[in-house]
């Protein structure tokens, strides 16, 4: 009975250590030179690194390499064609950074505009607009 449990436990412990290095594998790691803002969650210049859950999966996990700040993400696309060049686009707004998306080996994630964004967009709009009569 014993070898039959330190059996199992071994081969628990050798797919926990391959399942991470999959997802190592698959991680798109980018400097980021200023602050960003994602999903509401601002987070500092620095290098970070983001990691689908699993192939095709729209859940990416965004962590700072120095382990400050971590976050789950749900992109709202996923196109798994492979991008012409692996990288990060931001939307920049009242001097934010918002990340929009995130061009990786596997496709590219697309992500929902903040709603923070998202009211300085219709701040914007009306703002511009011409409101009353002379």
């Amino acid at each position: 009975m014993k070898k039959l449990v330190l059996s199992l436990f071994a081969l628990a412990c050798v797919f926990t250590l391959t399942t991470g290095l999959h997802a190592q594998e698959r991680a798109t790691i980018a400097h980021i030179d200023e602050a960003f803002v994602v999903d509401g969650q601002t987070f500092e210049a620095g290098t970070y690194e983001f990691v689908p859950d699993s192939p095709g999966s729209r859940l990416l996990t965004i962590r700072s390499k120095d382990g400050a700040s971590a976050r789950f993400v749900l992109a709202t696309t996923f196109d798994g064609a492979s991008p012409d060049r692996i990288h990060v686009t931001f939307r920049r707004v009242d001097g934010v950074n918002y990340l929009s998306e995130i061009a990786s080996a596997d496709g590219v994630y697309t992500l929902a505009p903040s709603r923070t964004l998202m009211v300085a967009k219709a701040n914007d709009r009306s703002g511009s607009a011409s409101l009353g009569t002379n």
